[in-house]
């Protein structure tokens, strides 16, 4: 992740009122459907500086990371079986079965409050990196207020939802504005390249129709588009037809 994108978010985004408002509803609705008697909610919200995840963290999905102690898990087992199970005598086969509903728990919460920040795909694959940049933590608590578990969500995963959640910034008029007006209808040309292949002139020098060339790109890469005479991609396009000429599709 570019560090820039981090640096313009304010104090405090990451523990807005509109993220807290989604990673409440998520807890909220995974609270319904597993308990009756009883409800779990968002305690807290903190920002979590930064620094590696403890051993008493997993990752049972992609983003978010789960704290708890085995009491507050038995507790919620506890709640969404409608029984006490520390007040009776299970057999093996019981002890197993609650062994299996007791991750399921955990997997179906983890895996409401990713839906709720966007999922896996706010990532762009990147695992989550909570050394260099932190994230914000959640308390869950009883209805008493009583805590049960903890959740973490790293900072890359939250900035979609905190940028969309912030105020539209406005630009102040400069003086440079009636000259990038002037500029406006001015005509440039746009270069496309292919890719760039790397031959010796002796080699240059034999090259002979039905040659190959490979260049340095793949094809899932497309094109590079650049302005002429000046350094660096402007954008990525892929190739098409358009009435029997060439023609580019800008890609996002």
């Amino acid at each position: 992740m570019n560090q820039n994108v981090v640096d313009w978010l304010p104090m405090g985004a990451v523990t807005s009122d509109a993220v807290r408002v989604k990673l409440e509803g998520a807890v909220d609705d995974w609270s319904r459907r597993w308990f009756a008697r009883t409800s779990v909610g968002v305690g807290a919200v903190r920002s979590r500086a930064p620094g590696a995840l403890g051993e008493d963290w997993r990752i049972p999905h992609q983003i978010v990371a789960v704290s708890h102690t085995p009491r507050a898990l038995a507790r919620l087992a506890n709640w969404a079986l409608d029984a006490r199970l520390d007040l009776l005598e299970p057999t093996e086969t019981d002890r197993q079965l609650v062994g299996l509903f007791e991750p399921r728990l955990l997997d179906d919460l983890v895996s409401s409050v990713e839906d709720a920040i966007g999922g896996p795909q706010q990532m762009n694959g990147a695992a989550p990196d909570w050394s260099r940049l932190g994230g914000v933590e959640i308390s869950l608590a009883d209805s008493n207020g009583g805590a049960l578990l903890t959740l973490a969500i790293p900072l890359t995963a939250l900035l979609p939802l905190t940028k969309a959640s912030l105020p539209a910034r406005t630009r102040p008029r400069t003086g440079l504005e009636p000259i990038g007006k002037a500029l406006h209808p001015t005509v440039v040309t746009v270069e496309a390249s292919l890719g760039v292949a790397h031959v010796t002139l002796d080699e240059l020098r034999g090259l002979s129709p039905g040659d190959v060339l490979v260049l340095d790109r793949r094809i899932d890469q497309g094109v590079e588009l650049t302005l002429a005479g000046v350094d660096g991609p402007l954008a990525r396009a892929g190739l098409s037809e358009l009435e029997g000429r060439l023609a580019l599709i800008l890609q996002a």
